[in-house]
């Protein structure tokens, strides 16, 4: 321990403790004996104001008879209060004198032993100390403008003798104290603030005392982060309005009111014109390239690009028009040409209904139904009718197809119509097909089928079933069918059966991908294919699904053989996953040790081991240092386990170290990382280990609180790393923030003696995470309600260890008929309510009544008295 100089004491303690043995014999050593001193106060810490008490003791087995010390301290801190003597002093029956010299305090102090109370010796050969012990205390207190930190107590022993005055072999080692200084209270530079929207301004934090050993972590808060948010103490207005910008550091908090002033356009100007101002009747107005100069109300200006919901004008009128721009109740305008649409060309949009004639029997075309396209040159098009006056054809006499010839302000289309002989009026299966019977899956066959045509000059025609007449079947659907037949506008059905189809052999054909999970996982098939034929001669390839596979258990560790069940077909032992068990810390560890690392862009993150007893040879300390591998390396088997494109946030190595030397844990070592600030998608971490020759491992995987935990027994270089997509070895414990009622659809009005009810609201629960869920609301969840209570009630709602609420209204049950005549109903109460209120009515009168009489008893027993 460093000796100070008088300059930087206040004073010391000179304690001279002279023992005379006159009458002892000499005690003859080989050497010189030892004699150990050291310094120990009763507390470690202390705060200003306190009084402390430095013992100074001497080991067993030293021989002492006098000696010389000095006791040095930090008098800006420490303040001498007094010397008592201690047990050991006690017991050798010795004095002690006080006697300031030379700016210190000096002492001493003589004894020859044990003395009777004629204050002679009592053993003549008495040996001196021996046995060790407390010699003397010295009391300091603190004081009141001490700094808080550690201060050092130095203890010099620079003589000391036997009873024999042989000098001893002297060691002293001294002691130090802590001051520590609580935080009182915190404050803020600033307890109201005034800043525009989108400006910022910096709060700081003022600490009660300034040199407090506290933590002084602050954690910021907004009342209403949609008005202002703050981060680290920079406060930003996000939009007109007022919130508490709260600082909380421990139990301590301070606050500031911000208040956020709008700002909006005053004046706007067109800086650029839009880059089209030409235009034909009927197109689209186009402000690209436009731009507005914008005059905010706090003096600053901006440009923003001109948008086309900015603008009006009459697209349809032509010539020079003005487009009125207006922003932010600001207006301003400019000139765009218009010239009058062309029509360029003509289609025909729908044919008419009736495009089929009987020879002979109508002599104009039908029209109706008709529809026409007519397209302008300034790209826009529109519908009209298709009129008798638009069309020209050759006379309907001569069976066959005729063109149409449609005419509109001189642009020409046309459409088919066809004349026939003579009209089909019904169709009829005579002939089914030769099958009618399939399996599911096989093609459908329509050989030897027949179709009768019923026309409607009482002819008939039979013809050939075709396939591409009959529709409305699935030849994968079982079951009996109808199947519809089409022919010339006209239908008729006839019927098939579709058996099932069954499953002659399955194959896999590939595994899931995804092999190893922690318990709690789903089970992930991606990757897996079957290979499947049927009993029809047909076969398909189908991904596997989740459905299909049985026989492992996700939430219990081990490795399970996997059955595949698809239809009747059944492959045992298909492949194998392994089911890993989640990694839980222990609760109170024999080896706890934690140190500082750096995350992959710079952030102080904490790394962490913990072990039950015998996993760590007594003795070995935690270190970690960067990786030895070459990042290059942890990077490709980081891709290579948890796919491409996979971020490596921490990459350090961990070693146990005793005396120099590298130990391997003898069991499970759990180690924490901290996740970095700002990762959220932590369903995709994991911590990924890598031996020496660089192959990597994925290790189940716990995130939870912001730490990142996994087991190993083997020490080398880790990675936390952050995937593509969720990796199935890791689960996430998240903890519910904050909810929110979310009425939807439940019911808040009723009437007085309903059931209450909760369906249809739902509870937004955040997590700490930054995810956010939607849940069901149960009837358990609430309370804080009376349905016999008539008004407006505040129903609360509580969900893990969270809060919130929302008001319901409970109205009185009107009366029957409408009347109001009624004693509870004339004064608004129900019931029940009034029948109490009338029994309390009459309860009071009782009590009055009573107290009456007793009264006047009273005063006709005085009167007789008096009498008397």
């Amino acid at each position: 321990m460093k000796k100070k100089t008088l300059t930087k004491r206040l004073t010391a303690l000179l304690v001279t403790f002279a023992m005379i043995f006159s009458f002892l014999p000499a005690v003859n050593a080989a050497e010189a004996p030892e004699a150990n001193y050291s310094a120990e106060t009763n507390k470690a810490s202390v705060q200003r104001g306190d009084e402390i008490t430095v013992s100074i003791n001497l080991s067993e087995n030293s021989y002492m008879a006098a000696f010389n010390a000095e006791v040095g301290y930090d008098p800006d801190v420490l303040e001498y209060v007094k010397l008592t003597k201690g047990e050991v002093l006690k017991a050798a029956g010795g004095s002690v004198e006080y006697n300031p010299t030379e700016g210190m305090l000096k002492y001493g102090y003589i004894s020859t032993g044990p003395k009777d109370e004629n204050d002679n010796p009592i053993d003549p050969n008495w040996p001196g100390i021996t046995d060790g012990g407390n010699i003397f205390n010295v009391i300091f207190k603190v004081k009141d403008a001490a700094k808080a930190g550690k201060t050092d107590i130095d203890l010099n022993v620079y003589s000391s003798t036997t009873a024999d005055r042989q000098p001893n072999r002297i060691t002293s080692e001294g002691t130090a104290v802590t001051v520590e200084a609580p935080l009182k209270s915190i404050s803020l530079d600033k307890s109201a603030l005034t800043i525009n929207e989108n400006a910022s301004e910096q709060l700081n934090v003022i600490y009660n005392p300034e040199d407090t050993t506290a933590d002084k972590t602050v954690k910021w808060t907004s009342s209403n982060p949609t008005v202002a948010t703050v981060s680290e103490g920079l406060v930003k207005g996000i939009a007109a309005g007022t919130a508490t910008v709260t600082a909380v550091v421990g139990d301590k908090t301070a606050s500031c009111t911000v208040t956020v002033n709008k700002v909006t356009a005053k004046a706007i100007a067109v800086k650029t014109l839009p880059t089209k101002l030409d235009y034909i009747e009927g197109q689209e107005l186009d402000v690209a390239g436009g731009t507005l100069d914008v005059t905010m109300s706090d003096g600053t200006t901006k440009v923003i690009d001109m948008t086309k919901d900015m603008c009006s004008v009459d697209m349809n009128k032509t010539g020079e028009q003005t487009v009125t721009v207006s922003y932010g109740g600001q207006t301003t305008s400019f000139k765009v040409n218009i010239a009058e649409k062309t029509l360029t060309v003509i289609s025909m949009e729908s044919n008419p209904t009736q495009v089929e004639y009987i020879t002979g029997k109508q002599k104009d075309i039908n029209v109706e139904g008709g529809k026409v396209k007519l397209t302008y040159d300034n790209g826009k098009s529109e519908i009209v009718d298709l009129t008798k006056e638009m069309c020209s054809v050759d006379n309907l006499t001569v069976v066959g197809t005729h063109k149409v010839t449609v005419t509109y302000k001189g642009k020409t289309t046309s459409f088919d119509i066809k004349v026939l002989d003579k009209s089909l009026t019904e169709i009829k299966v005579t002939t089914k097909p030769s099958k009618t019977t399939y399996i599911e899956g096989q093609a459908f066959d329509v050989t030897g089928g027949k179709l009768d045509l019923v026309y409607d000059n009482n002819t008939t025609d039979i013809v050939d079933l075709t396939a591409d007449m009959c529709s409305g079947y699935d030849m994968n659907k079982t079951g009996q069918q109808d199947v519809k037949v089409t022919y010339n506008g006209k239908t008729t059905t006839f019927q098939i059966i579709v058996n099932e189809k069954t499953v002659k052999s399955l194959a896999l054909l590939s595994a899931p991908r995804v092999t190893e999970y922690i318990e709690g996982k789903t089970l992930n098939t991606a990757g897996g294919r079957l290979d499947v034929s049927y009993d029809n001669g047909t076969s398909e390839q189908v991904s596997l699904t989740a459905d299909m596979c049985s026989g492992m258990d996700m939430n219990k560790a081990g490795t399970y053989p996997v059955k595949i069940t698809y239809k009747n077909g059944v492959i045992e032992n298909a492949f194998s996953i392994t089911v890993k068990p989640v990694p839980v810390a222990p609760e109170n560890p024999a080896f706890n040790e934690k140190q500082e690392a750096a995350s992959a862009d710079g952030q102080k993150i904490e790394v962490s081991a913990s072990a039950e007893e015998g996993v760590v040879e007594e003795g070995a300390g935690l270190k970690v240092g960067e990786p030895e591998q070459d990042m290059g390396v942890i990077e490709a088997g980081a891709n290579a386990v948890v796919g491409e494109n996979s971020k490596i946030l921490a990459a350090v190595n961990i070693q146990l170290v005793k005396d120099g030397i590298v130990l391997q844990p003898d069991g499970s070592l759990y180690i924490k990382i901290q996740i970095p600030e700002g990762v959220t998608a932590v369903a995709s971490l994991c911590i990924i280990h890598f031996d020496k020759d660089g192959n990597a491992t994925v290790l189940p995987t716990v995130i939870e609180n912001g730490y990142a935990l996994a087991a190993t027994d083997s020490l080398s270089d880790f990675a936390l790393v952050q995937a593509q997509g969720e990796v199935a070895t890791t689960k996430v414990i998240r903890n519910v923030t904050g909810i929110q009622v979310i009425a939807g659809d439940m019911k808040t009005e009723y009437k007085l003696g309903d059931e209450f009810t909760v369906a249809g609201g739902k509870l937004k629960v955040s997590y700490d995470y930054g995810d956010d869920a939607m849940i069901d609301m149960t009837t358990d969840m609430c309370s804080g309600y009376d349905m016999s209570k008539v008004g407006k009630q505040n129903v609360k709602v509580r969900y893990e260890g969270q809060t919130a609420a929302y008001d319901i209204i409970v109205s009185p049950v009107p009366a029957a008929g409408g009347t109001e005549g009624k004693e509870s109903d004339k004064t608004g109460k129900n019931p029940a309510t009034a029948v109490i209120e009338q029994v309390q009515n009459h309860s009071a009168l009782m009590v009055g009544l009573t107290v009456a009489v007793l009264a006047l008893t009273g005063v006709f027993v005085y009167r007789r008295k008096q009498d008397v």
